[in-house]
């Protein structure tokens, strides 16, 4: 007997897009300026800093994790013989490890 290797896809999601509400978030500064005739300078009249969560779109942590999953998804899908590589073997294991793949007994 031997082991059936299947993808669990909502562990391939999790893993690539994790928490949706973990998004990058940015500091915005905006600044209202006036000039100051006595000094002859501009000065700041109003300063607001809010913070502001980045769009949805993929980071580049996902997008590094999406690629990675995508590559190893293709090599695991070209064999070049009946005994897999140390390659194909490692990113089984990785796989394996990760939880992105799962054994079953035939």
């Amino acid at each position: 007997m031997g082991q059936s290797l299947y993808f669990d896809l909502n562990a391939i999601n999790d893993y690539i897009f994790g928490d949706p509400d973990e998004r990058q978030s940015a500091v915005e500064i905006t600044e209202s300026q006036a000039y100051d005739e006595n000094t002859k300078s501009l000065i700041t009249v109003n300063k607001v800093i809010r913070e502001v969560k980045e769009s949805n779109d993929m980071t580049n942590k996902q997008t590094i994790r999406y690629d990675l999953v995508k590559m190893f998804i293709d090599i695991l899908n070209d064999p070049e013989g009946i005994e897999a590589s140390t390659g194909q073997k490692a990113i089984i294991n990785t796989m394996l490890k990760y939880g992105l793949i799962h054994a079953e007994e035939d």
